[in-house]
């Protein structure tokens, strides 16, 4: 069901929006000159972008009233899953400093989420990891992401806040599920990890390939970020080398879940394997199921890169640009254990289920 929104806390929304429009039509019009092709690009309805002074991009997050299913509740995306276009402003800032080249800076600024947003189920969770992604955004380009005034204080609590972090742990390896409508994301994941393992293990230059490693932080035993599936499609390692890889499935008909999220998702992750490598985040305080996970927390502390792939069989046309890997890679994390981002390229073949991958 259509979902109907009514803002309530701009004044100036219609003017945003205006903007907003603006710079969707000079990015469509870059897309087609690179491309050849018309995409039809939308930016997201809980995220303004404006350009000031020619060369600064501002990012707002507003907090909205909206009506679904008849029931108004009020909705903030800082509060809400971050592979969503609405909340996933590292895409975003990535991707729209890449494509434009006027923008030399990006400012970050949001609504902290009211009392009622954050009693609902999961969403203080997220806001933590929210802050926490917002943290190490600008600790790894501190040299144009920037964080407004009125929420630069947020995020220094938050800093203080982060303190005897321990990764969460399943109580059972995670089942295989199919899909029920045909061929899926899951189904791909498990093929990966399973039946072109040796393909993966070669191609990604790793020693063993395996799937959902969970990065639900807890603090003093309880959720600090959101738990339960939240966790990394695949990983390996060589020597002293980390290798995450985040999965995407787009299937030839039916909807399409193509989203500029898959940068917000591959950001996080990386820094919280690079945080477990360092000790800033420790291993969970409950028994580690799987040999492969006790193994990476018995080596924890040896690793001296992550490697970050994305692997999808297609992209969103925003994503699709060498610039954004560039900007990426620009990151500050040199300085001790360094992530490199890395886009891939597969083609899954259903009936001869064969796989080809390529950058």
């Amino acid at each position: 069901m259509a979902t109907e929104v009514k803002y309530i806390k701009d004044n100036n929304i219609e003017q945003l929006s205006h903007e907003q429009n603006m710079i969707t039509d000079v990015l469509k019009a870059k897309v087609k000159s690179s491309s050849g092709k018309l995409r039809n690009i939308k930016l997201p309805k809980y995220i303004f972008f404006r350009i000031k002074d020619k060369s600064t991009l501002l990012i707002s997050i507003k907090e909205m009233e909206a009506t679904i299913d008849g029931k108004i509740i009020m909705k903030n995306p800082v509060c809400e899953n971050m592979q969503e276009d609405n909340a996933a402003f590292e895409g975003w800032a990535i991707c729209l400093k890449s494509w434009l080249a006027c923008i030399e800076k990006v400012e970050l600024t949001w609504d902290i989420p009211s009392e009622i947003t954050l009693k609902r189920e999961s969403s203080e969770q997220h806001y933590n990891r929210f802050c926490y992604r917002v943290m190490r955004f600008k600790e790894a380009y501190k040299d144009w992401f920037g964080i407004s005034d009125e929420n630069k204080d947020e995020i220094v609590k938050f800093a203080k806040r982060f303190s005897e972090i321990r990764n969460n742990a399943y109580s059972k390896e995670p089942e295989h599920k199919p899909s029920h409508n045909g061929f899926g994301e899951t189904d791909m994941e498990f093929a990966m990890a399973n039946d072109f393992d040796t393909i993966m293990k070669s191609y990604f230059n790793i020693e063993f390939i395996d799937r959902q490693f969970p990065v639900g932080l807890k603090k003093a035993d309880k959720q600090f970020f959101t738990g339960g599936l939240s966790a990394i499609d695949l990983w390996g390692s060589k020597d002293d080398v980390l290798s995450i890889i985040e999965l995407k499935y787009i299937p030839k008909s039916g909807s399409k879940n193509i989203k500029v999220g898959i940068i917000s998702e591959l950001f996080l992750y990386s820094c919280v394997m690079r945080d477990i490598a360092k000790g800033v985040i420790h291993e969970p305080s409950t028994p580690v199921v799987k040999e492969t996970e006790k193994l990476f927390y018995k080596n924890a502390n040896n690793y001296r890169k992550v490697c970050a792939y994305m692997l999808a069989n297609e992209y969103h046309p925003l994503v699709e640009n060498k610039q954004v890997f560039s900007l990426l890679n620009s990151n500050t994390f040199s300085d001790d254990i360094p992530v490199s981002f890395q886009q891939c390229h597969y083609i899954y073949n259903e009936t001869t289920k064969q796989l080809s991958i390529a950058e």
